[in-house]
């Protein structure tokens, strides 16, 4: 009978994959579209489409990032704060919560292991 798998609080992680070039694309992709939604505000200031439209641009950065880190579909992402309300002022800290099934110990450590990449 197989042992069942456990990981110590104490082992060794496993070694990382270079994930600096990608991080550095939405870096910059971020960047460039807060420059973009810069400029549309000062054409025409309208402070409650810029909130929303910052959501959009930092929902679209979080689901790529979600989704090249491969994270398990047992996890859920969700945003609180003034993310999670859709007004999210530029510079702002993007807020969120990662949801998961009481016990599930795997889910937990790829979670934990993409948050610290």
């Amino acid at each position: 009978m197989a042992k069942p798998r456990t990981r110590s609080l104490f082992a060794e992680p496993a070694p990382m994959v270079d994930d600096r070039p990608l991080i550095q694309h939405w870096r910059d992709a971020l960047k460039q579209g807060r420059l973009k939604l810069r400029e549309q505000y000062f054409a025409r200031p309208q402070a409650a489409v810029l909130l929303h439209r910052q959501c959009r641009l930092v929902d679209s950065v979080v689901r790529a990032l979600w989704e090249a880190f491969a994270m398990p579909k047992s996890l859920a992402l969700v945003a609180v704060g003034g993310y999670g309300r859709g007004e999210l002022f530029p510079y702002s800290d993007v807020d969120v919560l990662i949801l998961r099934r009481e016990g599930d110990a795997e889910d937990t450590a790829v979670a934990d292991t993409a948050i610290s990449r």
